[in-house]
């Protein structure tokens, strides 16, 4: 989590250099904010479990107007868009698919439509770059692989770069043919050692 909020240009770090979409950190990390949009990362940019899917996606459309009045014209396409990608990788994976419905309550929602609200409602910033923590937590193995493939029909026409952590290496996304291996890296932290690192006097 604090790598992915070091790259979003949101946490301060002592030593070194990074360069985030050919921006300089720590310099230009207003620069970097606007580049990179955060999906639903816990304590930082919750959402509102007391909204309805619908009032969600217009509270963060309102945000990118300045506060303006958002009408269901541009609520409907958001929602749409997280249907389908949904329904997509439910449909590669031969399960049934029950659509989201925009009068529901977000503490009613799926883990796995839960983190794709999120991804669809950053990528209404239209952003250069978009992080996801924890990708694998969810229920099942099964919905890890939804995601991965909702994840890519998401992005599948955007120049969009995805920067996701997974608690379980063996949750990382394989190559597809809609995610070849040349546009696929996969980077595994060795956790432990660094916490013993840490725990040293």
């Amino acid at each position: 989590t604090a790598l992915l909020l070091t790259i979003a240009g949101r946490m301060a770090f002592d030593t070194g250099r990074l360069r985030v979409d050919g921006h300089l950190l720590p310099q230009e990390a207003r620069a970097v904010r606007k580049s990179v949009a955060l999906a639903e990362l816990s304590g930082l940019n919750d959402l509102e479990d007391n909204l309805s899917v619908e009032q969600q996606i217009a509270e963060r459309l309102s945000i990118g107007s300045f506060g303006l009045w958002v009408s269901r014209r541009r609520v409907s396409p958001v929602l749409d868009e997280l249907n389908a990608a949904l329904g997509q990788a439910h449909d590669e994976a031969g399960l049934p698919f029950e659509p989201v419905d925009g009068a529901a309550l977000v503490s009613t929602l799926t883990r796995l439509e839960r983190k794709l609200l999120g991804v669809v409602l950053a990528l209404t910033d239209d952003p250069r770059i978009v992080v996801v923590d924890d990708a694998d937590d969810l229920r099942a193995a099964e919905h890890v692989q939804l995601l991965w493939s909702a994840l890519a029909v998401l992005l599948a026409d955007r120049d969009v770069t995805l920067v996701a952590t997974v608690q379980a290496a063996s949750s990382a996304p394989a190559p597809t043919d809609r995610i070849p291996s040349e546009r696929l890296h996969h980077l595994e932290l060795d956790t432990h050692r660094t916490l013993l690192e840490l725990m040293l006097p």
